[in-house]
């Protein structure tokens, strides 16, 4: 008898204690529901600006590639106005020369009539053509020592580069007792380009080969009998030391022998 009571006991208590468990755990979770409900409305709440985030990046992402294929096409536009600009301009100097050394107000009040003169004292009958002068000024800043360059505009491209030509020539020109140089009048941009093959150039003369520079930006060389021309300056250093400089190091072995 006390065997079957002692099962009942133990039955009555089981069911007893999980019914206490589960109002006390029916009580906390009316305790925290509140927090819950908070935590629940805050995370609904994240999930939705995350969906407007996502929504916006979307959007962005659309906007940006709109903008890069815009930019693009002004990025093109841009760089044909340049060159437009830049033929314009190397069109309008067709006809120009840079002439450097001449004291400043030598010319006195009649620029065209000095220039055309000091051109024909300086090359008299070397020249093919009349040096006719139709515009010439001083540009940019000078000082006693370097004074302002003349820009002189000839009537005949021929004339300009025949002068150009015999100026090469002689190197320097010595014209009462100044030093003068006469150059092509050339853009900046050009002048850039240009100068980039200065480094090379240096070798080239040192290595005594025979090159120049073509217009607008082009290096020529003429090395065994055979001529290349150059728009890289990176190309034209890879040929010198990669053919030339090999070359000329032989030759100056083989005469110290």
């Amino acid at each position: 008898m006390e065997s079957g009571a002692s099962q009942v006991n133990h039955s009555e208590l089981s069911v007893l204690i999980r019914s206490i468990i589960r109002e006390e755990i029916g009580a906390a979770f009316e305790k925290f529901q509140p927090q819950l409900d908070a935590l629940k409305g805050e995370l609904d709440s994240c999930c939705q600006k995350l969906g407007d985030m996502e929504e916006g990046i979307t959007d962005m992402d659309c906007r940006v590639a709109i903008l890069e294929t815009a930019n693009g096409n002004l990025m093109k536009e841009n760089k044909e106005f340049k060159d437009k600009i830049e033929r314009m301009e190397i069109q309008s100097r067709k006809f120009n020369l840079r002439v450097i050394g001449l004291k400043t107000d030598i010319e006195k009040n009649d620029p065209i009539a000095f220039v055309t003169n000091f051109l024909k004292e300086v090359f008299g009958s070397e020249l093919s053509c009349e040096p006719t002068v139709e515009i010439a000024y001083r540009i940019g800043q000078g000082t006693d020592l370097r004074p302002r360059p003349m820009i002189v505009t000839m009537q005949r491209y021929q004339a300009k580069e025949a002068i150009l030509k015999l100026a090469r020539s002689k190197g320097e020109i010595i014209f009462r007792d100044m030093r003068v140089k006469i150059f092509p009048d050339i853009t900046p941009d050009i002048a850039r380009k240009r100068a980039l093959f200065n480094d090379v150039r240096v070798k080239l003369r040192k290595a005594e080969v025979r090159h120049g520079l073509l217009f607008p930006a082009t290096l020529i060389v003429t090395f065994n009998g055979q001529t290349k021309l150059y728009r890289d300056c990176s190309e034209a250093e890879h040929f010198y030391k990669t053919v030339i400089s090999p070359v000329s190091v032989q030759t100056r072995n083989e005469g110290g022998k």
